[in-house]
Formats: C-alpha cells, structure tokens, sequence
C-alpha cells in the first residue's frame, strides 16, 4: 500500500464492514477502524451479531471512503476475520483506539476494560484501492 493510502486510512474515521449471517445473507455496519502492521483492526461487544457471524463464517468485507470530491479515495478489503485472545496485545491494541478516537467511549458508553469488548483482526487476503 502507497503512502497516500497509508495516510487515508490513518485518518478516516468510518469503515463500512460486512459480515455474512449463517443463513447467508450479508450485514453491513459502520464501525471505527485502526490500520497497522498490514491488518485491519476493529473493536466491537462480544455480545454483538457481527461477532456470531464471524465465529460461523470469518469471511469479512470493509470499504473505506471518502466524501465524493477531487480528493476522492476508496480502499476495498476483503480478508478473514479473527476474534483476538487476551495474549495477542489486545491492550495495545485497545489503547491505538483510544488514541484515534478519544471520543469513543463516550459516544458508545464503550468500557474498554470490560471483558465484553473484543478486538477483531482483518488479514486481508485483497486490497483494492483508487482514487
């Protein structure tokens, strides 16, 4: 990935992310994102369908985008999605999260020391990105 998709999606906010039900039918939601070390990272309950859609099937979609404008960007990722134990810098990875977006917490009455919050790693298995 070139630097300008690197700085992209060091600063978006919002990705679009898709998981597929066990019936087969595809979800999409919005979630908050951190992008490092080649993987996509995405925070979220343990409680929540996304996470009993990816125990089922770890297939995941995101699609990251820009406002429509000169400087109009688009990264497609498609991947498999992991759900990380305590051991694999959970906390570090919590704390990028709370560095990108302070707000978080606030916003979603988030605790990110609670044991209901688990941390998703995407590895992409295809990048696509323009604009």
């Amino acid at each position: 990935m070139n630097d300008k998709y690197l700085n992209f999606l060091e600063t978006s906010q919002l990705a679009s992310v898709a998981t597929v039900t066990p019936k087969g039918q595809p979800v999409v939601v919005p979630m908050v994102f951190i992008y490092m070390d080649k993987n996509f990272f995405l925070i979220t309950n343990k409680n929540t369908k996304k996470i009993k859609n990816i125990q089922k099937n770890n297939k995941i979609s995101l699609a990251i985008y820009s406002e429509i404008g000169k400087d109009h960007k688009v990264v497609l990722v498609s991947g498999n999605a992991e759900i990380l134990s305590e051991n694999q810098n959970v906390d570090k990875i919590k704390n990028l999260f709370l560095e990108k977006y302070p707000f978080l917490p606030m916003i979603h009455s988030l605790n990110l020391n609670s044991e209901d919050i688990v941390i998703i790693k995407i590895t992409p298995i295809n990048i696509k990105a323009w604009g």
